[in-house]
């Protein structure tokens, strides 16, 4: 749904680097800091009010599955922004801007949030399985 976007916050990222204390080098990417507070809070911190209720509206309508299409019509929404970042810190100041100008009402209408979450096919139990383990 969004490869050119996940290339670049990839690429963003860069090599993982091994901690000097362990063998660890697992680095969460750099989505999960707004992803999971998506998720956690059901998009209530990251949406406005009454976009935040049509959403919870269509998880009890259609399940858990809805979560990953409003995280992913909103990536998209935040493509263009994204794209034109050139570090880590770059991306997170970014992030910052858009996350309260979507809250705010400002970067995208309720109306065309709607249109990308119903335009994204719902995903299979293999998707949102592969989804869980990236």
């Amino acid at each position: 749904h969004v490869p050119r976007l996940w290339a670049h916050i990839t690429r963003l990222q860069g090599p993982v680097s091994k901690d000097a204390k362990s063998d660890k080098t697992y680095e969460p990417p750099l989505t999960n800091v707004f992803t999971m507070q998506w998720f956690l809070t059901l998009f209530a911190t990251c949406l406005p009010n009454e976009v935040a209720l049509k959403v919870w509206d269509l998880i009890f309508l259609y399940g858990a599955e809805v979560l990953f299409r409003v995280a992913l019509a909103i990536w998209s929404s935040l493509q263009s922004a994204v794209l034109n970042t050139h570090t880590c810190d770059e991306f997170y100041m970014q992030m910052s801007t858009s996350t309260l100008e979507i809250r705010q009402g400002r970067h995208i209408t309720c109306e065309e949030l709607m249109k990308k979450i119903h335009s994204i096919p719902p995903l299979s139990q293999e998707k949102l399985q592969e989804f869980r383990e990236e």
